[in-house]
């Protein structure tokens, strides 16, 4: 099982098989659908033999994928709460100079309504 490199265009493994580590997400979903489709038709079939040959490696793989598609989540948990916190800090920082502004321009305002009497 060949894993494309990320700076390949990691189009398909092995010359013609779609892969779930793909940058297209539309190949990594054929992918996934072709791996439930094989699972469903070795089931129909009844080869329960099919899958313990292949079984264990089969299950090494799916606990990386686990573990990798665990790993994103927070990954991407975590890059939200940055992006909210920051989002946060931005607008706070915006209503402060606006308010300075307007308080500046108010001062400003009565000081040339005083200069004029």
């Amino acid at each position: 099982h060949h894993t494309a490199h990320p700076t390949e265009s990691a189009t398909m493994n092995d010359g013609n098989e779609p892969s779930v580590d793909s940058d297209k997400r539309e190949e990594r979903i054929q992918a996934r659908r072709a791996r439930i489709h094989e699972k469903l038709a070795a089931k129909e079939s009844g080869e329960a033999g099919a899958t313990v040959g292949g079984g264990q490696k089969r299950k090494e793989t799916d606990k990386k994928e686990v573990l990798k598609g665990k790993a994103q989540i927070q990954e991407a948990r975590r890059k939200l709460r940055q992006l909210l916190e920051n989002g946060d800090e931005d607008v706070t920082r915006v209503r402060v100079e606006g308010d300075d502004k307007e308080n500046q321009r108010r001062i400003n305002e009565e000081a040339r309504r005083l200069d004029r009497r």
